[in-house]
């Protein structure tokens, strides 16, 4: 689900929406990902949702309280429902069709930001049932007019044993076809980079289009799940803001 939360985090930022007590924006992008599973690549529509009253806010699969600490400081507390990848084996291709479905998790977790000017940094944890992973990050928006902005990211995750076994390990049940050894592996780390831009159309409508790519470290492309080390994503949609 990283798809949806990654263009709900390009949106949110981005959002030329004044500050007042309720904000919503809806909308949806298509999208392109060459993903890193023994998978074809695919594309799709994924929808979003933004919602913010007060001190509560949701951004897609993740909900929780903000608080303000300064003007400069946020601390977040929220739960992720959707954490994770949803990967079932009659999507694979031919050989790996014995993998187990993976199912995505609810996850808990915190988050602080720092927010100077146009530069935000941030760092987060968050954990469930299978697994964990936390990481730090700076987003930067650069102002090209006023009616579009750009964002630019930086990120860096780390995921512990447990969340790299279940999401990039082969346990003995999957074992079948082309994945004929069990591999389990240390904690794992990705990094990578991101870039978002909102151009505003009318009052209420802007086009929105992000890319990203991620690397994953060693112990999670050594996997014989997996195919690439790269995770190359791309889209352009629209939103509406209330």
């Amino acid at each position: 689900m990283k798809k949806i939360f990654i263009l709900g985090l390009l949106v949110s930022a981005l959002s030329f929406t004044a500050e007042k007590e309720f904000k919503a924006e809806i909308g949806a992008s298509g999208f392109y990902s060459n993903g890193i599973y023994q998978e074809k690549n695919k594309g799709g529509v994924i929808p979003f949702l933004n919602l913010s009253y007060k001190n509560l806010y949701m951004d897609n699969t993740e909900a929780g309280l903000k608080f303000d600490v300064g003007e400069n400081l946020s601390i977040k507390a929220y739960t992720n429902f959707m954490d994770g990848n949803l990967v079932k084996g009659e999507d694979l291709k031919e050989g790996y069709k014995t993998y187990k479905k993976r199912k995505t998790q609810m996850a808990y977790g915190g988050k602080l930001s720092y927010r100077t000017g146009p530069v935000e940094g941030y760092i987060f944890a968050q954990g469930g049932k299978k697994g964990a992973k936390g990481g730090a990050g700076v987003n930067y928006i650069i102002p090209v007019t006023e009616k579009m902005a750009v964002l630019t990211g930086i990120k860096y995750n780390i995921y512990n044993k447990k969340y790299t076994d279940y999401y990039f390990g082969v346990h003995e049940d999957d074992l079948g076809g082309k994945l004929q050894k069990t591999y389990f592996s240390k904690s794992s780390h990705s990094y990578g980079l991101q870039v978002g831009i909102e151009n505003k159309i009318t009052e209420k409508f802007s086009a929105v289009g992000f890319f990203s790519v991620e690397r994953f470290s060693k112990e999670v492309h050594k996997s014989p799940i997996i195919k690439d080390k790269n995770e190359i994503r791309g889209g352009l949609g629209v939103k509406y803001n209330f």
